[in-house]
């Protein structure tokens, strides 16, 4: 039987300093190298705050670290020693820059695909990727799922639950890409990320990753809730979604989503 991995990420060193504000920059902090986005810093535990600085050294040096996330063989190692067969990619979800401004967005999006592409054509059996879109520009977005996924061979999108740019999945804007999608039959890889840690007032008031361990959930269960409520599953029927970390938080709430369907006026109801 073979194993695909479809939820996996790459922070690749060369996806880092891409803006001046944005970064993403990885930085030494607390006794570790990690990333920020804007004001926003990746939590490192307790344990390994603690164990750095009891330590007072950097086990890895960031240039050995830059290698190794770099290097597709060390993935395929890894891959080989976890009984993994084929892992699908995508970008780190901190990278998704909906936030920033579209000029932007557009052209980060292209420079991930290519390098996403890049990347995985050392082992095309094995590494293929999804594409990153600027959701903040929905007809931007289109041009470049016909580059990712009709030349590059993207798999699909990789996209953010909620707050794309100010847009939901049921927003009329999104759907062409919807329905490009369903032009290429690929699927959509759901995945939240940190909204309020990631631009704003609270992105240096951050604690207990709550817009990640939270907010992701949050954003997925949103996501699910938007398609049904919003009726995009009825006007593209073909759309195939795949929302990470089992659905957010929709199995432990359908009884009480489906008894407020039934109560909403304006859309149409639904069973499990």
């Amino acid at each position: 039987m073979m194993v695909i991995d479809l939820h996996c990420h790459l922070s690749h060193p060369d996806m880092l300093h891409q803006h001046e504000h944005w970064g993403p920059f990885r930085e030494f902090y607390a006794g570790a190298y990690n990333l920020r986005v804007g004001k926003w810093r990746l939590a490192l535990s307790t344990k390994e705050i603690l164990a750095n600085r009891r330590s007072g050294v950097q086990t890895e040096s960031l240039e050995d670290m830059q290698a190794r996330r770099a290097d597709p063989a060390y993935r395929i190692a890894q891959m080989d020693a976890a009984g993994q067969d084929v892992q699908v990619i995508s970008h780190p979800v901190h990278f998704n820059m909906y936030w920033a401004e579209k000029e932007f967005t557009v052209r980060f999006a292209r420079y991930i695909n290519d390098l996403l592409a890049k990347y995985c054509s050392a082992y095309p059996d094995r590494l293929y990727f999804w594409a990153h879109a600027p959701m903040n520009d929905p007809a931007a977005a289109v041009k470049e799922l016909e580059y990712a996924i009709g030349e590059l061979g993207a798999k699909g999108l990789s996209t953010g639950g909620a707050n794309l740019g100010g847009f939901e999945f049921d927003d009329e804007a999104l759907f062409p890409i919807w329905e490009k999608l369903c032009e290429y039959d690929r699927p959509v890889f759901v995945h939240g990320f940190n909204q309020s840690a990631t631009w704003g007032d609270r992105a240096e008031q951050e604690r207990y990753e709550i817009t990640s361990i939270v907010g992701m959930m949050h954003d997925e269960t949103a996501c699910f809730w938007n398609l049904i409520c919003g009726g995009v599953l009825d006007r593209f029927p073909k759309l195939k979604v795949y929302i990470t970390h089992g659905g957010g938080y929709v199995p432990y709430h359908l009884g009480r989503f489906e008894a407020t369907n039934a109560n909403l006026p304006t859309v149409k109801p639904f069973s499990t």
